[in-house]
């Protein structure tokens, strides 16, 4: 499931970047990614790659 993170911030956590946020029902989240992707022609906002190939949107 593809989530929209708001109001995050990342930071190291050995080979993963861990963020933390909030989805969309205002819920504090925070999810281990591999990667975040900056904004490109495809997106307007960058996206973080996480676990099980998910991506999430981070605005």
């Amino acid at each position: 499931m593809k989530r929209t993170i708001r109001n995050w911030s990342a930071t190291r956590s050995g080979a993963n970047i861990r963020i933390r946020g909030f989805d969309a029902n205002g819920d504090a989240i925070t999810i281990k990614c591999s990667v975040i992707h900056s904004p490109d022609h495809h997106n307007t906002h960058p996206t973080a790659q996480c676990e099980k190939g998910l991506y999430h949107d981070l605005i």
